[in-house]
Formats: structure tokens, sequence, C-alpha cells
């Protein structure tokens, strides 16, 4: 999917602008923006001269449009609207926008927004920006609000002035302090794709990833698959496989082949495509599941929802806004997924 374009809306009114104050001053817009807004960082030296230039010009600052109910909000061009950013931190940024979970995210907040009255944009950070580059390039965009996908690099992340913002993570990623969430429930959904596969005559079930969790941003789906192997859905505790740790494709049939699986639940798009490589079929040798399937016709797995994942995430990010969140703790909203069958799952064979 192509992430939508920045509409660029120029006004034709002959008004004074915080642009004019800034070349009589010599000042870049970002820092009169702020100065306008009595902030703290811009010194009061600075403050008072912007402030003269700004009665002398006639300048008149808009209403802050965040006030005005969803309905007028609408009825302003996209320009006009209120930002809201998708903050892209992928080390290879124009991947997010072809996954097929995270693109559905992306979609279903896109919608939200625009019926909300607000303008989502993506924002991709630079790894080679620096603190005060990235915090200027962000006071220029003045987004009202930030959705965070998931899968961003930590060290990129690292950079971001979180405190300075109201934020909806759309993953589990760990943030120096408390913020909203709303994603998938990989818990509830890895139980249920289990149990269907148990019904499906399956026993011996591997779980197949790219990684293993990191420090800075946690990976539930990890955790959820031996949680829900405390039970009788599976016999014993098998192993997970990580392609990062198992890169060539017959070290994945060893995996499979060693343990004496029957079927394979992952969280990979591409896992069909992986165990081709490895020369194991689909379902001749293995079942395959998906706890997250996207829009493929015929895979077996949980249906994630990701556009509701994204609608919830603008609802809660305009309710934040707004300021009717204050005084309330983080929330987490998990989405609950719903079972599709599909081929590459077949009942399993007698006696399997």
């Amino acid at each position: 999917m192509t992430a939508r374009p920045r509409i660029h809306f120029e006004f034709k009114s002959r008004s004074p602008s915080q642009r004019e104050i800034a070349d009589r001053l010599g000042l870049s817009q970002a820092t009169v923006a702020l100065a306008l807004r009595e902030h703290p960082d811009i010194p009061v030296v600075i403050r008072a001269e912007v402030k003269r230039v700004a009665d002398e010009i006639g300048y008149r600052s808009h209403p802050d449009l965040r006030i005005l109910p969803d309905h007028e909000r609408t009825k302003l061009p996209p320009s006009r609207r209120p930002s809201l950013g998708w903050i892209n931190a992928w080390r290879e940024p124009a991947r997010l926008a072809r996954h097929p979970d995270y693109s559905g995210y992306w979609r279903g907040a896109c919608k939200a927004a625009s019926e909300r009255g607000y303008y989502l944009e993506e924002f991709r950070l630079s790894p080679k920006a620096t603190a005060e580059e990235l915090e200027q390039q962000l006071q220029m965009k003045g987004f009202h609000g930030i959705l965070l996908p998931p899968d961003g690099d930590p060290t990129i992340l690292n950079l971001f002035p979180w405190k300075n913002y109201r934020i909806v993570c759309l993953s589990h990623h760990t943030l120096p302090f408390p913020a909203n969430l709303v994603g998938p429930d990989q818990l509830g959904n890895f139980r249920l794709a289990l149990e269907r596969m148990h019904n499906s005559g399956y026993r011996r079930i591997g779980f197949l990833t790219d990684r293993r969790p990191e420090a800075s941003n946690d990976k539930l789906s990890m955790a959820a698959f031996p949680y829900n192997q405390c039970d009788s859905l599976s016999e014993g505790h098998l192993p997970i496989a990580t392609t990062a740790e198992n890169p060539v494709p017959h070290q994945l049939a060893e995996w499979a082949r060693s343990h004496h699986l029957d079927a394979i639940l992952t969280d990979l798009p591409g896992a069909g495509l992986l165990l081709k490589r490895a020369r194991l079929r689909i379902p001749e040798d293995l079942g395959l599941a998906f706890s997250c399937r996207g829009q493929i016709r015929g895979w077996a797995g949980i249906d994630c929802h990701p556009e509701e994942v994204g609608r919830l995430g603008v609802e809660i990010l305009a309710s934040s806004i707004h300021g009717d969140l204050d005084g309330i703790p983080s929330i987490r909203i998990a989405v609950e997924g719903h079972w599709h069958e599909g081929s590459t799952l077949p009942l399993a064979p007698e006696g399997n």
C-alpha cells in the first residue's frame, strides 16, 4: 500500500504569517511558533521580539482547531485539519506500508482520523538525524498526537521526544513512561489458534517467528506461545524457532523433523515461502496456521481485525487530545480475533 501523500495547501490570503515574522527576525519558523505559544525553551527576549513583530505586522494566530466539534473539523480541507503523526521508525521505511497487518492499521486509522476531523500523516524517523534536528522537524509538523505502529527500530525510537506528545502505541513498545496501547489480543488469539489446531487433530505444534524479544520492544507473541502450552493442547513444551537463529532453509527443516512436528503456528506473513524453500510441503508434510493471517485467502489462522486496531487507536488518541482521559491510568485495549479455516490446515491424518 502506498502511504497517503501530504497535501500542501497554500493560502491565497495576504494575511501575515509566521514565516514573515521568522524572515524579519532571522529565526526559524519553528522558533517563532514556540515563541508565540510562550514555550519556556525560547528565551524571554526572543519571545518579546517575536510578539513585537507579530503586533507590528498584524499577525493573528488561528484558533485551536482541536476544540472544534468533530463535525466542524470534517468540513475543513485536509491541510487545515489538526494533524496526527504516524511514526515510521523502520530501518527500511517502505516495508511498513507493505506489511499485510500493519497496512491494515494504517487504513483503519486514516478512515477514523478523517471521520473525526483529523489528518493522519506518516513521519519517517531518520537514523541519521540528531535529536535536535528531529525536534525541529516535529515542531514544524505541529502534530497534535502520535500513533506508533509496531516494530520500529529501538535505536531510532530512542531519539523521539515522547514527553512532548500524547501517544497511542499499536504494539507493546516499552517506552520510558506509561502510554495508551491498542493491539491484537495476542494471548487470546494464540489460545484460540492452538485450540483449533488441536481440534483438527494436531498435537506436536511448533512456533516459528523472526526473532526473540529485544529489551526495548516486547514481542508478546513469543510469550504467548509457551504460556498457552501449559495445558493439554500440545504434547510437551516444543521449542521455538526463529529465522534469525535459523537463517538457512535446511535448518528449519531439521528443526521440524528433529521434534517430529505435525504443524506450525507462526506470526510471519512469509512463512509459507520460507517453508517451501526448506522443502517442507504444506499441508502434506506439515499443517500451517497464522496467528494473524492478513487478507490472504486460503490461509488458516486468526483474523486480527487490523483495521479495527487502527480505528480504535485514533479513537483513544482523540479522546486523549481532548482531555477526556486526563487522570486516568494508561489504557490497554486488546482486540479479539476470529478463526478462519484454510487449506493450509486440513484435518490431521488418522493416527497422527
